[in-house]
């Protein structure tokens, strides 16, 4: 293991972990351990966060509708570490939101806390729903030919509907 760069190798393939892996490290032990999450997308965020800006329209100002969508793009955007590069629309969202209200303040905060809420009630359904991730996955889409010696793909597999 290369220690001085702060580097931690992965035991199978000897390669750096990729982005997208969790990485813990028993404190007992020096070796750390790198698993892959399947993040699943989120189902009753965007249904809360519409419930939630519908409900404050009744009961406020009607400009919360306006954030529906902007909530929903951020449902979608937000993922489990919350890092800039997935849920860099919302956060441009939220950004166009603060420029708004320097000209109308209602829908400009509208946007911004719509499109922040989004994100997080999105990340949090989706850590939640994550699954860890294991070879077995991806196996059962493609099957063995014993002739060939070779994985042949599934002949469903790559195909839209």
């Amino acid at each position: 293991m290369n220690r001085r760069r702060g580097l931690e190798f992965n035991e199978v393939d000897r390669q750096p972990p990729r982005l997208g892996y969790a990485q813990r490290s028993a404190i007992d032990e020096r070796a750390s351990v790198t698993e892959a999450y399947l993040i699943k997308p989120a189902v009753a965020a965007p249904i809360v966060a519409t419930a939630i800006l519908v409900l404050l329209a009744f009961t406020g100002s009607i400009w919360w509708l306006i954030g529906v969508p902007f909530a929903i793009i951020g449902t979608i955007c937000g993922q489990p570490n919350l890092n800039l590069a997935d849920g860099c629309l919302a956060w441009m969202m939220a950004g166009l939101g603060l420029l708004v209200a320097a000209f109308h303040r209602d829908i400009g905060v509208v946007i911004a806390t719509s499109s922040v809420c989004g994100l997080l009630l999105g990340a949090f359904e989706k850590t939640l729903r994550a699954v860890p991730y294991d070879d077995g996955m991806l196996q059962s889409s493609k099957h063995v030919d014993e002739s060939q010696d070779e994985c042949v793909p599934d002949e469903n597999e790559g195909r839209t509907m």
